[in-house]
Protein backbone atom coordinates (compact mmCIF):
# COMPACT_ATOMS: atom_id res chain seq x y z
CA UNK A 1 0.00 0.00 0.00
CA UNK A 2 2.61 2.34 0.71
CA UNK A 3 4.52 1.64 -2.62
CA UNK A 4 1.44 2.84 -4.03
CA UNK A 5 0.61 5.63 -2.65
CA UNK A 6 3.91 6.91 -3.22
CA UNK A 7 3.33 6.47 -7.03
CA UNK A 8 -0.14 8.53 -6.77
CA UNK A 9 1.83 11.22 -4.57
CA UNK A 10 4.77 11.47 -8.11
CA UNK A 11 2.08 11.32 -10.52
CA UNK A 12 -0.56 13.84 -8.92
CA UNK A 13 0.61 17.65 -9.61
CA UNK A 14 0.68 20.12 -6.16
CA UNK A 15 -2.69 20.53 -5.37
CA UNK A 16 -3.98 16.84 -6.76
CA UNK A 17 -6.31 15.13 -5.01
CA UNK A 18 -6.79 11.23 -4.77
CA UNK A 19 -9.77 10.25 -2.78
CA UNK A 20 -10.64 7.04 -1.38
CA UNK A 21 -14.11 5.32 -0.63
CA UNK A 22 -14.25 2.46 1.59
CA UNK A 23 -16.26 1.32 4.05
CA UNK A 24 -15.44 1.19 7.92
CA UNK A 25 -13.54 -1.69 10.03
CA UNK A 26 -17.13 -2.44 10.62
CA UNK A 27 -20.13 -3.13 9.65
CA UNK A 28 -23.89 -3.47 10.67
CA UNK A 29 -25.53 -5.65 8.10
CA UNK A 30 -28.14 -8.02 8.36
CA UNK A 31 -25.81 -10.45 7.41
CA UNK A 32 -25.03 -13.88 9.25
CA UNK A 33 -21.97 -13.92 12.26
CA UNK A 34 -19.18 -15.92 9.88
CA UNK A 35 -19.45 -13.31 7.02
CA UNK A 36 -19.47 -10.52 9.30
CA UNK A 37 -16.03 -11.77 11.10
CA UNK A 38 -14.62 -12.69 7.71
CA UNK A 39 -15.28 -8.91 6.92
CA UNK A 40 -13.72 -7.65 9.90
CA UNK A 41 -10.92 -10.30 9.54
CA UNK A 42 -10.30 -8.21 5.73
CA UNK A 43 -11.43 -5.52 6.22
CA UNK A 44 -8.22 -2.49 6.27
CA UNK A 45 -9.18 -0.29 9.29
CA UNK A 46 -9.04 3.09 7.13
CA UNK A 47 -6.98 5.47 9.96
CA UNK A 48 -4.17 2.89 8.63
CA UNK A 49 -4.56 4.50 5.09
CA UNK A 50 -4.69 7.69 6.22
CA UNK A 51 -1.18 7.07 8.43
CA UNK A 52 0.31 5.57 5.21
CA UNK A 53 -0.66 8.17 3.46
CA UNK A 54 0.26 11.34 5.50
CA UNK A 55 3.75 9.43 5.63
CA UNK A 56 4.23 9.26 2.02
CA UNK A 57 3.63 13.43 2.22
CA UNK A 58 -0.65 13.67 1.41
CA UNK A 59 -2.60 16.18 3.62
CA UNK A 60 -5.61 14.09 4.32
CA UNK A 61 -9.14 14.99 5.53
CA UNK A 62 -11.58 12.13 5.92
CA UNK A 63 -14.92 12.28 7.04
CA UNK A 64 -18.07 9.70 7.64
CA UNK A 65 -21.09 9.03 5.95
CA UNK A 66 -24.30 7.18 6.88
CA UNK A 67 -26.89 6.30 4.69
CA UNK A 68 -29.83 4.70 5.99
CA UNK A 69 -31.10 2.03 3.83
CA UNK A 70 -34.52 -0.08 4.06
CA UNK A 71 -35.10 -3.37 1.97
CA UNK A 72 -37.65 -5.72 1.89
CA UNK A 73 -36.57 -9.05 3.65
CA UNK A 74 -37.06 -10.73 0.98
CA UNK A 75 -35.09 -8.58 -1.52
CA UNK A 76 -31.97 -8.62 1.31
CA UNK A 77 -32.03 -12.78 1.06
CA UNK A 78 -32.00 -12.36 -2.39
CA UNK A 79 -29.54 -10.17 -2.20
CA UNK A 80 -26.93 -11.96 -0.08
CA UNK A 81 -28.32 -15.65 -2.00
CA UNK A 82 -26.99 -13.46 -5.11
CA UNK A 83 -23.79 -12.88 -3.35
CA UNK A 84 -24.40 -9.39 -3.66
CA UNK A 85 -21.49 -8.25 -1.79
CA UNK A 86 -17.83 -9.74 -2.84
CA UNK A 87 -17.29 -11.20 0.25
CA UNK A 88 -19.74 -13.61 -0.05
CA UNK A 89 -18.33 -15.18 -2.53
CA UNK A 90 -15.99 -16.50 -0.19
CA UNK A 91 -18.28 -18.84 0.92
CA UNK A 92 -19.70 -22.19 -0.65
CA UNK A 93 -23.26 -22.86 -1.32
CA UNK A 94 -23.31 -24.66 1.46
CA UNK A 95 -22.05 -22.07 3.95
CA UNK A 96 -24.10 -19.32 2.32
CA UNK A 97 -27.43 -21.00 2.98
CA UNK A 98 -26.30 -22.38 6.23
CA UNK A 99 -26.02 -18.35 6.94
CA UNK A 100 -29.14 -17.61 5.67
CA UNK A 101 -31.00 -19.95 7.40
CA UNK A 102 -29.07 -18.29 10.43
CA UNK A 103 -30.43 -14.72 9.13
CA UNK A 104 -33.75 -16.22 8.56
CA UNK A 105 -33.92 -17.24 12.54
CA UNK A 106 -32.53 -13.78 13.52
CA UNK A 107 -35.08 -11.30 11.44
CA UNK A 108 -38.24 -14.19 11.72
CA UNK A 109 -39.99 -11.23 12.93
CA UNK A 110 -38.82 -8.57 10.67
CA UNK A 111 -40.56 -8.12 6.89
CA UNK A 112 -38.55 -5.48 6.29
CA UNK A 113 -35.02 -5.23 7.52
CA UNK A 114 -33.39 -1.23 8.35
CA UNK A 115 -29.93 -1.34 8.63
CA UNK A 116 -27.07 2.06 8.14
CA UNK A 117 -24.57 1.60 5.64
CA UNK A 118 -21.44 4.06 6.47
CA UNK A 119 -18.85 4.81 3.83
CA UNK A 120 -15.33 6.44 5.09
CA UNK A 121 -14.51 9.53 2.31
CA UNK A 122 -10.63 9.96 2.80
CA UNK A 123 -9.32 12.95 0.16
CA UNK A 124 -5.54 13.03 0.23
CA UNK A 125 -4.26 16.60 -0.86
CA UNK A 126 -1.00 16.90 -3.02
CA UNK A 127 0.19 20.43 -1.42
CA UNK A 128 1.48 22.76 -3.88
Amino acid sequence: KFLLFQNLWQRLTPGGIFLLLLLPPTIEYPLFAKALELYEKKQPHYQELIDLLQKVGFAVESDIIEYPLEFPKSQYFAMVENRYMFLLSEFNDTELAAGLKEMEEKYQDKSVLKFSDRMVFIAATKPE
